[in-house]
């Protein structure tokens, strides 16, 4: 593995190197206005507000940050989360079953929850393996995107780790309009309308609907029930809206959403003839979500800010039995009640302080499982859980280049007894100057982030052998009895060159008790790792931007006994995650009106379990190319049109299922054609 790291390094330096070797000499100005196609000043200029709550410079904040606008998404064709996170150095999204799951450094777990998602600024995660990277979330809807790879949670209550996305919906004034067909897509729709008074008081509504099909992704070595079918991948009639508003020092808003797909464990019986019958099972996951905020500027030195959440929370597993009999169905549901009290001072020369108090109670509903035709309870409607944090945040400007900042957290929660209280922290030190007349940027930063299971996971009164007569399926371990607990340290430096953006990224992790399913979701182990994030962008002329970028990693996952090695091979790495991914792209203003953008995604090293040979191998040089052509303003100005490409080269070879034994076909070349109006 050391090798593959080494390798990787030397692949990405020689591409690094053959891209600025066709580096010309250019006007600072560009026309394209987005992130890829901005000038020097203007990169300097971007600004998030994921990681610190404040607007801040995406170079000076104090994590590995990656931020997508509108124009950026428009142009590539990006549809969802999970088309966006694969051009993510860190970031690897595969199958797990039928739905998407993402890796984080070599983090790959059986679900989504080491990542948190953000709807403008909150917290937006379901209760139990969240489905968000294949709609029906879509991007067209969204101003940007901030996706942070690392820990970032330090200001989020303890139940995110490895990374978080911060979606941030658009602010327009009228209504946009847009529909997109294609070959996996039947039909997806969005619409956009919003009413602005002035910069303070505004409603913003946004709505998508979407249906995908599936596509036939298995074979009779892997998983032989789902061969010849096509449910991997399908997206049945779903939808996400946001509906937000502010007046004055108010803001508020509600989030809708509904994904709705095929169920793996579709139940079966053999017909006399060796043909299988299915059960029509689904997964249901949806949200409603009420967000409110209260800002309030005491005098001009200390401001107070009073936030509310409200949420219900449904995962549903269910099937229709006509034909095949009572089958296997676990209900989750949740109400899920938050709120939070900050400070913000800035009355001490140079220092920006902000503290807080939050709280959060958590309403389980009926939880079950039926199998056989028999309920049984998962979390009785008695055992609830409450959790309290506290967090204290200074940043420093030392001086004008030297600016330090961290803070410590204290969490407290009931979900577990023995481990209920822990302390998270961030520090942080930036270096901002310039190096031989360009402008360098130098980061040291370490985090540790406390995630506590779920309730499913930490309060389960059925699976688990903890418990009296648990299930086959989830009798090999207890339930998970403490938190995760990530520890990183990064150096990230950023250097500009003329028209010309470098970035480099390296970290080391350790992730104590590490969460993922091993019958049932357990404490599986400890895993560590260490890696290298390289991010390039280089602007050719004033219509042409070239991109790279690249990650490899070095890591393992140390399991808590002999018996549990589920997830990973005989060198403990976990099974599907490669070992050095890389994207190329570039986009192109061939006219006034008319754009190109098209990307190379690679990945090797890929750590997998060959069926046919009963033994572990490795998936290598696997490659995926993907092209978007776009055309603004036509018919009179106001309308967009755009087709893209995915998989041109129609790339089926076996991949690996993300944190099991199994591979399987990815989905082949599809095309779709979008239209954009503005009114």
């Amino acid at each position: 593995m050391g090798r593959t790291l080494i390798c990787g390094c030397l692949i990405l330096s020689s591409c690094i190197t053959s891209l600025a070797a066709a580096e010309k000499e250019t006007k600072p100005d560009s026309t394209l206005i987005n992130l890829l196609n901005m000038s020097l000043e203007e990169l300097l200029q971007v600004t998030v507000t994921t990681l610190s709550r404040s607007e801040e410079s995406r170079d000076l904040a104090p994590g590995s940050i990656y931020v997508f606008d509108a124009e950026t998404i428009h142009k590539r064709g990006y549809r969802s989360l999970g088309d966006l996170l694969r051009t993510v150095p860190g970031f690897t999204v595969f199958h797990k079953g039928l739905h998407l799951a993402v890796g984080v450094r070599g983090l790959n777990a059986n679900e989504n929850e080491k990542v948190s998602l953000l709807i403008n600024g909150r917290e937006s995660n379901n209760v139990q393996e969240p489905d968000f990277l294949n709609g029906p979330i879509n991007l067209q809807t969204l101003d940007r995107v901030e996706v942070v790879v690392g820990p970032s949670s330090f200001f989020q209550r303890a139940n995110t780790l490895a990374a978080t996305v911060n979606i941030i919906t658009k602010k327009i004034e009228g209504v946009e309009l847009s529909i997109a067909s294609g070959t996996d897509t039947p039909y997806s729709a969005n619409v956009i309308a919003g009413k602005y008074w002035n910069e303070n008081d505004f409603v913003i509504g946004s709505l998508s609907v979407e249906r995908k099909d599936g596509f036939d992704a298995w074979d009779e070595n892997n998983k032989p029930m789902l061969a010849g079918h096509e449910e991997t991948g399908q997206l049945d009639p779903s939808f996400f809206g946001v509906l937000e508003a502010q007046h004055g020092d108010w803001w508020g808003q509600v989030i809708a959403y509904k994904s709705v797909h095929p169920e793996l464990n579709l139940n079966q019986k053999l017909n006399p003839d060796g043909s299988r019958i299915y059960d029509d099972a689904t997964y249901l996951d949806q949200m409603l979500l009420f967000n409110l905020k209260y800002h309030l500027d005491i005098n001009e030195d200390l401001s107070l800010d009073t936030l509310l959440d409200a949420g219900y929370k449904e995962v549903d597993r269910s099937g229709k039995h006509d034909t095949v009999g009572s089958g296997h169905e676990v209900y989750y549901a949740q109400r899920d009640y938050s709120g939070e009290v900050a400070l913000e001072f800035k009355g001490i020369n140079r220092h920006y302080i902000y503290m807080g108090l939050q709280f959060a109670y958590e309403d389980n509903l009926e939880n079950t499982s039926i199998l056989g035709g028999t309920t049984n309870t998962l979390i009785s409607t008695s055992n609830d859980s409450h959790a309290v944090g506290v967090y204290v945040y200074d940043r420093w400007q030392v001086t004008d280049n030297i600016k330090t900042e961290g803070g410590l957290r204290y969490d407290d929660n009931s979900l577990l007894d023995d481990h209920s209280r822990n302390w998270g922290g961030r520090l942080a030190f930036t270096y901002d100057s310039v190096l031989n007349n360009k402008p360098w940027i130098s980061k040291l930063i370490t985090n540790r982030a406390v995630r506590y299971p779920s309730a499913i996971a930490a309060l389960n009164e059925f699976w688990g052998t903890n418990n009296p007569n648990p299930p086959a399926f989830a009798s090999t371990s207890t339930t998970a009895d403490k938190p995760e607990i990530l520890t990183t340290i990064e150096w990230q430096n950023i250097l500009y060159w003329q028209d010309t953006r470098l970035s480099v990224n390296i970290y080391y992790q350790q992730l104590r008790d590490f969460i993922s399913w091993y019958g049932p979701h357990t404490n599986v182990g400890e895993f560590s790792g260490r890696g290298i994030e390289l991010d390039i962008q280089l602007g050719i002329s004033d219509t042409l931007t070239l991109w790279a970028n690249a990650a490899a990693h070095d890591s393992e996952l140390e399991p808590d006994n002999s018996n549990n090695t589920a997830g990973v091979n005989d060198d403990n790495q976990i099974l599907g995650s490669p070992a050095f991914t890389m994207n190329l792209g570039f986009d192109a203003e061939l006219s006034e009106h008319f754009y190109l953008s098209g990307q190379l995604r690679y990945f090797a090293n890929q750590t997998s379990f060959d069926r046919v040979d009963s033994e572990y191998a490795e998936i290598d040089h696997q490659t995926y190319i993907d092209l978007s052509v776009t055309y603004i303003d036509w018919y009179a100005g106001g309308i967009d049109l755009g087709f893209s490409v995915q998989n041109l080269l129609d790339n089926r070879d076996h991949v690996a299922l993300q944190w099991q034994p199994n591979q399987y076909k990815p989905r082949g070349r599809t095309l779709l054609i979008e239209l954009k109006m503005q009114i």
